[in-house]
């Protein structure tokens, strides 16, 4: 057990506060944060005083002052030392990218959001705040190891999501902004937030498809951290009714569950909530089967479980 606060160990992990520091790893404070890291592969050791929480490879047991003085916090039992993550790649269909946002605690209140709303995908400007900041670590409630996040230019960014088939909408004001109710939702959908005095920068504006806005009362601006809430819950629930339509052969009159699920298998993304699917003979315009996508699965999973009933109607009229 380290005791002595002059330890090298001490030293270096207490150093992970600061920033430049930060270039391989990270400190966690938050409990529930170190269980996610665990699980997620990118907790690299445990440090803890009195009774070890739970056994891992690499445990460092310390005395409480030794433990208050690498947290920078009292009354923590235990911290972790995590990696720094990986850059993922675009995934799903709901996109939130943050434009220069400069406060971390937005940042991790913007996770949390997409966590709670099935928002898979984080893209940051570079000159964004550090995610690993303990503001936003301790409020992005497991995010940081849900989210798929990159760093990148936005604007080669906002190029590279349009040609794969995504609405670009930004936050603004300008004379062709939009109420977020005069949006359609579609399948593939990406939202910028701005910083937070100056907002998006009129260059990205420019670059999106669509500029929004939240209607409001009594107030003409609101938190950053909210505002991306409220969208995200906007376009979350009208994700419900999205539907595939998979046209097959004129022959057809009835697809088999089995055949069905391999041919939607094809199409379907991940969903945050169900979705209809739809087989149709593109001959006579009938619907020859149906089904229904439950929840968030992956592609593999709905080849297997995408589907509530075995058997399913014949040219039913749409």
């Amino acid at each position: 057990m380290i005791t002595s606060l002059e330890n090298k160990t001490v030293k270096q992990l207490t150093r992970l506060h600061q920033k430049k520091y930060r270039t391989e790893r990270f400190l966690i404070l938050d409990e529930e944060l170190i269980k996610e890291a665990a699980k997620s592969g990118c907790l690299q050791q445990l440090v803890y005083t009195g009774e070890k929480p739970f056994s891992f490879s690499d445990e460092l047991e310390v005395s409480e002052e030794v433990l208050t003085k690498i947290a920078g916090r009292q009354g923590l039992k235990y911290i972790g030392v995590s990696r720094m993550i990986e850059e993922s790649p675009i995934n799903g269909n709901r996109i939130v990218i943050l434009d220069r946002l400069q406060d971390p605690l937005n940042i991790g209140r913007i996770m949390e959001a997409c966590r709670l709303f099935g928002f898979e995908t984080m893209i940051l400007s570079e000159n964004c705040a550090d995610i690993y900041n303990e503001k936003c670590l301790d409020n992005c409630k497991g995010g940081i190891y849900t989210l798929k996040i990159r760093h990148g230019d936005i604007l080669k960014e906002i190029k590279k999501l349009q040609d794969d088939g995504y609405l670009v909408c930004a936050t603004g004001l300008r004379k062709n902004t939009k109420e977020l109710h005069e949006v359609k939702a579609v399948e593939k959908m990406a939202f910028i937030l701005g910083n937070e005095g100056s907002g998006v920068r009129s260059e990205v504006m420019d670059a999106a498809d669509e500029i929004i806005k939240i209607d409001m009362c009594n107030i003409d601006s609101l938190n950053v951290g909210m505002a991306a809430a409220i969208i995200m819950y906007q376009f979350c629930v009208d994700e419900r009714d999205l539907f595939y339509m998979v046209i097959i052969d004129p022959d057809v009159t009835v697809v088999s569950h089995d055949v069905l699920q391999e041919l939607i298998g094809i199409f379907t993304l991940d969903l945050a909530f169900d979705a209809s699917v739809i087989a149709v003979a593109y001959e006579t315009g009938q619907a020859v089967a149906a089904g229904t996508h439950h929840g968030r699965t992956s592609k593999t999973d709905a080849l297997n479980s995408s589907f509530k009933d075995d058997v399913v109607s014949s040219h039913v009229s749409i």
